[in-house]
């Protein structure tokens, strides 16, 4: 059976497309793991868009569609089935369009071998835990990074019927290809009997249920003694101990702590001046709903978490511009609910060697400003004139090819959809566009519009 959108063609001058793997194995009702790579031959980069999709109802790219950009040389996506797949041996055959499509360069994908499997995927099961009396737990955590549902999927915990020390938020937890992890915090009754223990059991449900297991060894809680520090505040203090290579790592000092609890660290990181700083209850709620990190973003928030002791904590954070200017704001919540105040760092990351040109373009007054799609013709022309990443050519205010939002002043040209060629540009000194130096793309080339005077 063929998993097919198109057919495959065969030529003699043009170029073909490699797959990273020639077979894969999929669960059902699973994306498989790890993810597979579409790429160029000899490590060749792209002055145009590929796109790669799937319109089969049982079967599932994520991302769908999955796209090689301009000045890119691969792609990475993984595939997934619905839980009504059959066992058995499949040919993948995915869609793809060239764009722009005035000439086609590539030929069709070779067949990939999938073979598709009914066996469950069990979850990990989390470590047992200690904690004291009126006090809350570390973050019970389930990650499926590694084995994301292709549909719908619960994790309920399930509480002893009798004798039952410890209340659990939330109820539930709700798993898709969209939201891959979750916690759940477990609270110690203040009236439960230390050395006492509950044995916590995790139910499953939802449409793709069927393609996971949990482990049948419990989770077990115990009632430790009350540390006397539930009316202590945790404090904190900062310091950076290395920011480097698109990173930072930073240090938490927490010396309110006893040696046997623990609390949680909750920050956030953004571009200096872009933003007022959140309050922690703001925070938290963007952790908790696992805010994702936005690339493109002018402020360039990051938000998390980490389970810290007394004495030094590390934290690691990454997806960290060159030559930005960032503030660091952290809080530490006991695990009786004390809250620190707000500590607060600001530090420069450095560069990362990176050479950014600058471009102007100058209009005749006669042929008037710029609308936005002329301007997204041009951030596009220049994006394969070069063979860059669509996000390292970019306008003084941040848009970049395919960006809906623009910055620039007002003006009353009409928003026409046709391709604007403009006249009286004076010169084009694009010379060189740097190839980024760390992951995330922070290199720039940034071109500015003028209007000409007569």
């Amino acid at each position: 059976m063929c998993i097919r959108d198109s057919g495959f063609t065969v030529s003699s001058t043009l170029q073909y497309l490699q797959w990273s793997v020639t077979s894969l194995v999929v669960r059902s009702g699973v994306f498989a793991y790890p993810p597979i790579t579409i790429q160029l031959p000899n490590g060749n980069k792209l002055n145009k868009t590929i796109t790669f999709n799937l319109t089969t109802n049982s079967w599932d790219l994520l991302p769908n569609p999955a796209n090689i950009f301009s000045g890119y040389a691969s792609t990475n996506f993984t595939l997934g089935t619905s839980t009504k797949v059959a066992k058995g041996q499949y040919i993948l055959l995915l869609n793809y369009q060239e764009t722009p499509s005035d000439s086609k360069y590539f030929a069709s994908l070779p067949v990939l071998s999938v073979e598709v499997t009914r066996s469950r995927l069990t979850i990990p099961q989390p470590s047992d835990q200690t904690v004291a009396i009126g006090a809350y737990s570390a973050p019970v955590n389930f990650d499926l990074s590694t084995m994301i549902p292709t549909g719908d999927l619960r994790i309920t915990p399930v509480l002893p019927g009798v004798n039952v020390y410890f209340t659990v938020f939330p109820s539930y937890l709700n798993f898709t290809r969209n939201k891959t992890t979750g916690f759940f915090m477990f609270v110690c009754s203040p009236t439960a009997i230390v050395g006492e223990k509950n044995a916590i059991t995790f139910s499953l449900s939802g449409t793709n249920a069927g393609a996971y297991s949990v482990s049948s060894i419990p989770l077990i809680l115990t009632v430790g003694p009350d540390t006397g520090e539930s009316s202590v505040p945790p404090s904190l203090s900062l310091a950076v101990d290395g920011n480097d290579q698109g990173k930072v790592n930073f240090r938490l000092l927490n010396f309110q702590l006893s040696d046997v609890t623990s609390g949680i660290a909750y920050y956030m990181i953004y571009i200096n001046g872009t933003s007022s700083p959140y309050t922690l209850d703001q925070v938290i709620d963007a952790v908790t709903n696992f805010t994702q990190y936005d690339k493109d973003s002018i402020e360039q928030y990051q938000f998390g978490m980490a389970i810290v002791y007394r004495g030094s904590n590390q934290v690691l954070i990454s997806n960290l511009k060159a030559s930005k200017t960032y503030c660091l704001n952290a809080w530490v919540v006991s695990q009786y609910q004390q809250r620190s105040f707000m500590q607060s760092l600001v530090f420069f990351q450095t560069g990362n060697g990176g050479t950014m040109i600058r471009v102007n373009f100058t209009f005749n007054e006669t042929a008037g400003y710029p609308n936005d799609n002329t301007r997204q013709s041009l951030l596009c022309s220049l994006v394969q004139i070069f063979s860059a990443p669509y996000r390292n050519i970019r306008t003084y205010h941040g848009d970049y090819c395919g960006s809906q939002q623009f910055f620039f002043g007002a003006s009353n040209e009409s928003e026409s959809s046709a391709i604007y060629y403009p006249n009286g540009v004076k010169k084009l000194s694009l010379i060189h566009i740097s190839e980024p130096t760390r992951q995330a793309e922070i290199s720039y080339a940034v071109f500015c519009l003028k209007k000409k005077k007569n």
